[in-house]
């Protein structure tokens, strides 16, 4: 994952900096952005410990109150394709400013 969250920033920089990659960066990133997804969806299933007692916990309710609360809102955002959503450079590279803030 940490090759993923390397390649996400060279690219995101790279987009910021100069002006649209190429195509193959372009679905280099859409694989990126597809293991993140499968991230985001498998942090619902982790499980954490109580914040208070420091007990792991497998109780799927507590685990998915603890990550939406915490960091799901993060990760969501960090999940949008702003690339395909927006079509103005210039509102895709604010939100690829979102998106390195993140990382």
């Amino acid at each position: 994952m940490i090759w993923a969250v390397l390649v996400s920033c060279l690219i995101s920089s790279y987009w910021l900096g100069f002006d649209e990659p190429s195509t193959y960066f372009f679905n280099i990133t859409r694989i990126v952005e597809t293991l993140f997804f499968i991230d985001f969806v498998l942090n619902f299933l982790t499980a954490t410990k109580h914040p208070i007692t420091l007990i792991e916990t497998n109780d799927l309710l507590s685990i998915i109150k603890q990550y939406f609360f915490g960091y799901a809102l993060r990760d969501f955002i960090a999940l949008i394709p702003f690339e395909v959503v927006f079509k103005d450079t210039i509102i895709i590279k604010l939100c690829l400013i979102l998106r390195l803030l993140r990382i």
